[in-house]
């Protein structure tokens, strides 16, 4: 588990970034919701009312981070696979890595909420609170073996 901190710790200076990227992380969780083809009207509004909570932070989001985007480098740990990065509140960071742990590695998925919670000093109903929105944003992905997870996170957490 000490790689494993480590790349929790590694993910919070990733979000504790502040920076300017065009794409901001709210804006890309609400136009996947608002795009779905699988989601009725209804739950696309509630969905994107529970977006409207992030806040607009220029925090560096990663959109992707997980143990299998890490490469242990002469040099220390890299971060690879970018081509979901964004700014804004890095809540949705955290909570959209916790889904994919809870996805496909569930039991990597409660300790990597407590310890993010941890070492950022917030609270777990803090992110939770945003996981329907991002497990929404999930769907736009196409991974139909995801869907009845997904479906049920957005159940369980609205």
């Amino acid at each position: 588990t000490d790689l494993f901190d480590e790349s929790i710790r590694l993910q919070i200076l990733v979000n504790d970034t502040h920076c300017y990227l065009p794409i901001r992380v709210e804006e890309k969780i609400k136009t996947r919701i608002e795009g779905s083809r699988i989601l009725d009207s209804g739950l696309k509004n509630r969905l994107i009312c529970i977006a409207d909570n992030l806040t607009m932070e220029n925090c560096l989001c990663h959109g992707d981070f997980h143990a299998k985007n890490l490469i242990r480098t002469n040099e220390g740990i890299a971060i690879i696979d970018w081509i979901d990065a964004s700014i804004g509140d890095p809540r949705a960071d955290a909570c959209r890595t916790y889904l994919l742990y809870e996805l496909y590695y569930k039991e990597y998925a409660e300790y990597y909420l407590n310890k993010y919670c941890y070492y950022k000093n917030i609270r777990k109903e803090d992110i939770l609170a945003i996981l329907p929105a991002v497990a929404g944003a999930r769907l736009s992905e196409g991974n139909e073996s995801e869907y009845p997870s997904i479906f049920e996170a957005i159940r369980k957490y609205s």
